[in-house]
């Protein structure tokens, strides 16, 4: 069984800094680069569980990042059998592998541990992650649709 969600927090929309910006309408979420979207929007406590095994449980991550970077994931798989998700604010890495049509996952902050999930689930679940992840940006910030970034995420995971 495998879980990867999100928990919208409004209050963690706009970066500190930037919310007297936004709230003088001087942001335009359409606009802004895919760099500032990954990095400074949406900070949304995750939850990626495979088999039991808790890979992030409601940590505080850029939702468009890991939207991109399980996105991303899925074309490694496809293409080298390997892929890594690292984490810019801190050490933490989720190695994902595949081998005869099963994904296995380990985490930096427990090597010993390893889970794993069909492929086809696998998919299916970042598909699905990523399509709820964008209907709830694009439902809070319609100007959002316009954004490539957001293109780019409905290229890559076919949705």
């Amino acid at each position: 069984m495998l879980e990867i969600s999100f928990a919208p927090d409004v209050d963690s929309d706009i970066p500190e800094a930037a919310k007297d910006a936004w709230r003088a309408g001087r942001i335009d979420l359409a606009t802004q680069s895919a760099t500032n979207l990954r990095y400074g929007y949406f900070e949304y406590p995750i939850n990626f569980i495979v088999g039991g095994h808790v890979l992030l449980s409601a940590t505080r991550t850029p939702l468009i990042d890991i939207m991109f970077s399980l996105a991303y994931s899925v074309q490694e798989l496809n293409s080298v059998g390997f892929s890594e998700i690292d984490f810019t604010e801190n050490t933490h890495v989720i190695r994902i592998g595949l081998d005869e049509g099963r994904v296995a996952f380990t985490s930096s902050r427990s090597p010993a541990v390893t889970s794993d999930c069909p492929f086809e689930e696998f998919v299916s679940t970042v598909r699905k992650f990523v399509a709820n992840g964008i209907k709830w940006l694009t439902g809070q910030y319609p100007q959002i649709v316009k954004n490539p970034a957001l293109r780019e995420l409905h290229k890559l995971t076919h949705i």
